[in-house]
């Protein structure tokens, strides 16, 4: 058989005939995927994959013989991982890596690579033999447990700890570009109400909405984040005036405060907003939503003073 020509050079170093079987039949049985590629061709194809291979990519060993292990990444070639089994490859080296890579339908799957090359007896390299272990449900969880670790679980925004370093990185960019930083905070006025009247249920509901119309009025050099409670932060950048962000304020302010029904109550939100500049309120995220939530806050006071009428949270 070619297949049988082809690997013969690999299992030269095993000393009897019975030893070769049973390597073959290791290779047969492994759950893990296993590629032979022959390095003595600069494209070093592949000449063995074993059935767990074909199992995780719906490729036959018929298939995929002779090719280039690259195909399984299709078009997606600018990996981080990539670059590193580049390297090993130039240094006839062994590496561990983690390619996304695509089976036979076209579906993605991530693939952890061990990749190692085989030398003869006489210290040349002739094969490399790559095992893989597909971790596509631990690559998954990671990225959604780094999704919980910076977004609020209700509304899906940046939460405060993800807007601490957005503020941090704009301000640090503020300072070469010589552009203005504005972080507005928004407060729904007597949102207590709203739990204390329909329940907790429709007050998520209405946070969820303010979160929902937030993002789709979010335009460039701009990011809305949930601080916590009922008090919502756009950040924004490269502004070249206190007025554009005056301006941005009463834009989203305007569209937070649209009527809206939910679970058969009338919603008319009312919103108290609050405004810290960079340089001018503070050079740190801490400084300046201090100064937001103290204009914030004098914005409510103001409405108390002047005796506005409230409109009812329903």
């Amino acid at each position: 058989m070619a297949e049988e020509k082809e690997m013969a050079g690999l299992f030269d170093g095993i000393p009897t005939e019975d030893e070769r079987i049973w390597t073959r039949h290791v290779f047969e049985s492994v759950v893990n995927g296993i590629t032979i590629a022959d390095a003595r061709d600069p494209e070093l194809p592949l000449i063995y994959v074993n059935p767990a291979f074909q199992r995780m990519t719906g490729y036959t060993l018929q298939e995929v013989r002779g090719r280039n292990c690259r195909f399984l990444q299709g078009l997606d070639t600018s990996q981080p991982g990539l670059a590193v089994l580049r390297q090993a490859l130039r240094q006839g080296s062994e590496v561990k890596t983690v390619l996304r890579n695509y089976r036979k339908d076209g579906t993605p799957f991530w693939n952890e690579l061990y990749l190692s090359p085989i030398l003869d007896i006489h210290g040349r390299l002739t094969h490399y033999v790559g095992i893989q272990n597909e971790v596509t449900e631990r690559i998954q969880l990671e990225a959604k447990l780094a999704h919980m670790a910076h977004h609020d679980m209700l509304t899906g925004l940046p939460n405060r700890s993800m807007l601490l370093d957005a503020i941090d990185q704009a301000v640090a960019r503020a300072k070469r570009s010589n552009l203005g930083v504005a972080v507005l905070l928004f407060d729904l006025d007597n949102f207590k109400d709203v739990n204390d009247a329909c329940g907790h249920e429709v007050g998520d509901a209405v946070l969820k909405l303010l979160a929902e119309r937030l993002q789709a009025g979010t335009r460039k050099y701009e990011m809305a984040a949930r601080l916590g409670g009922d008090e919502f932060v756009v950040l924004i950048e490269e502004l070249s005036s206190e007025a554009e962000a005056a301006s941005a304020m009463q834009r989203i302010t305007h569209d937070l405060q649209q009527a809206k029904q939910i679970a058969g109550y009338q919603f008319h939100p009312l919103v108290s907003a609050g405004m810290g500049m960079f340089p001018r309120d503070g050079k740190t995220p801490k400084e300046l939503l201090r100064a937001a939530d103290l204009a914030m806050y004098a914005m409510k006071r103001l409405r108390a003073e002047v005796r506005e009428p409230q409109q009812p949270a329903l």
